[in-house]
């Protein structure tokens, strides 16, 4: 009996169990290798230190970039210990990660991108960015309708503790949410998933990203599920990729019939890591998602949500959480496991309560500051005699900024 290895076989077998076809299988599997034998000759540099173990640094690069497509987490300490496995010996120096570095050219990302950049320095990178939406994204032979458009970005709740103070201020400096009791570890509690649209009507959930799952009370998730809120559970209140792809068919399904209407839809995000890979880019090609990446660092600038519907949603929030304090004051200043002090539970329901309230005033009251935040971040498609063009701002001392 032949007991070789087929591996034709193999992966129709592997296509059969998870409902692919075996040609679209075979297909990514050819392309997967040409891929790793590529690689080197792509991203290895001359002028560099040869390596000692070539064919080593070749695996583990490979690797690296695939994991790093697949949004995983991988810093110098990763490197350095699995070469030293590939080499069945202990993690590498450091001398060795700089070269390894330099030969493959990887470059270590801040998570978050600092706004204190001086707009000026920043003028040839947003400009680029509005002529490729005006001209490549909203210019091309499709007429864009607004209903078409849309924007995803995350705001992050912070409840903060500290013996100095019985309050925090959280959300970017705004007088938010009261402190956690003293003795408990500072954390996020929470993230708010906000996605707007630049037509008339807004339809997709606002989405609340809680910490906690193994603790939930079914009288909470009760609330959850009667909420017109779709909330997550991630254990650091964080939007990561495997999130991030569940949020992407429940934003599928709730915009479906745009879809079926136009052929596609446009998704505008920041660079945000969970929504650049490859898992999120090739499911969004898979729905007809358009896909518009901003530029780094300028977020304050092009982004609708940051710096425009954001902030009135901490502003709305800001106020019903005041009004929260001013009425409970005693039970927000006792100490956690006191009779009467508001639960980890009793926060997570107060948040999702007062960002439903804060989500239906906006769309109810500031239905205008939804569609403005497109137009004067230039997430709009302009008239292209130009007449439209001051629509975008960027910022005060520059308001004869035009993008042409």
């Amino acid at each position: 009996m032949d007991t070789g290895y087929d591996e034709r076989t193999a992966l129709h077998r592997v296509a059969e169990q998870a409902g692919f076809k075996p040609r679209n299988l075979e297909n990514w599997w050819r392309a997967r290798g040409h891929e790793d034998t590529q690689l080197t000759s792509t991203f290895r540099i001359g002028g560099v230190r040869g390596a000692v173990h070539p064919d080593e640094e070749d695996v583990l690069y490979t690797q690296f970039r695939q994991d790093r497509q697949l949004g995983l987490r991988r810093d110098g300490r990763w490197l350095q210990g699995a070469m030293g496995h590939l080499l069945h010996r202990g993690p590498m120096s450091e001398g060795w990660l700089d070269n390894f570095k330099r030969r493959y050219v990887v470059k270590a990302y801040a998570k978050t991108m600092k706004k204190e950049v001086p707009l000026v320095e920043r003028l040839d990178k947003i400009r680029s960015f509005h002529r490729y939406l005006q001209l490549c994204v909203f210019g091309g032979e499709e007429d864009i309708q607004p209903e078409q458009i849309f924007y995803i970005d995350e705001l992050p709740v912070e409840f903060q503790g500290s013996k100095h103070r019985d309050r925090t201020l959280s959300m970017a400096g705004e007088p938010v949410f009261i402190a956690k009791a003293y003795g408990s570890a500072d954390k996020r509690m929470a993230s708010i998933v906000c996605t707007i649209c630049a037509g008339s009507e807004q339809i997709v959930p606002l989405g609340v990203v809680l910490s906690g799952a193994g603790q939930v009370t079914e009288e909470e998730l009760t609330e959850y599920e009667l909420s017109p809120l779709k909330v997550f559970w991630q254990k650091k209140a964080w939007a990561d990729t495997p999130l991030m792809l569940e949020w992407l068919e429940m934003f599928n399904e709730s915009t479906q019939h745009i879809h079926d209407k136009y052929g596609f839809r446009i998704l505008g995000t920041d660079q945000h890591g969970p929504r650049m890979t490859r898992l999120f880019t090739d499911r969004c090609a898979e729905l007809g998602i358009v896909l518009v990446y901003g530029p780094a660092s300028c977020t304050d600038v092009v982004a609708p949500v940051d710096h425009h519907v954001g902030v009135r949603l901490k502003e709305i929030i800001g106020r019903l959480y005041t009004s929260h304090l001013e009425a409970n004051r005693r039970r927000w200043q006792l100490a956690e496991g006191r009779d009467g002090h508001f639960t980890a539970s009793d926060r997570r329901m107060l948040l999702t309560q007062w960002a439903e309230v804060a989500w239906e005033e906006l769309k109810e009251n500031h239905a205008n500051l939804l569609l403005q935040a497109f137009r004067s971040t230039g997430y709009f498609p302009l008239n292209p005699d130009g007449s439209e063009d001051d629509d975008i701002k960027i910022g005060k001392g520059h308001e004869d900024y035009r993008w042409r």
